[in-house]
């Protein structure tokens, strides 16, 4: 399932689009933003992305804060990422 979020980037509200998915059995999402594909993974307390990805870590942390609100189910997915990871 493919979700929007309004995210504030470089002091600009920007619509990303999140989708959940799995990498090597980890719990990843692919965040669509100005028509390129990151991964972001949520590691050992922090949001992480992959080496060839060039979000600023601004940009990670608020687009991973974004997603830790998002509610996906009746479940808030911080719950299911930090049980994921």
């Amino acid at each position: 399932m493919r979700y929007q979020v309004i995210v504030e980037l470089d002091g600009v509200p920007t619509v990303v689009q999140v989708t959940p998915g799995t990498y090597q059995d980890k719990h990843v999402w692919l965040v669509n933003l100005d028509g390129r594909q990151h991964m972001l993974c949520y590691l050992y307390d922090e949001w992480m992305q992959r080496n060839e990805d060039d979000l600023t870590p601004a940009q990670v942390y608020a687009i991973g804060c974004a997603i830790e609100n998002l509610q996906v189910g009746h479940q808030n997915t911080a719950m299911s990422l930090s049980k994921a990871s």
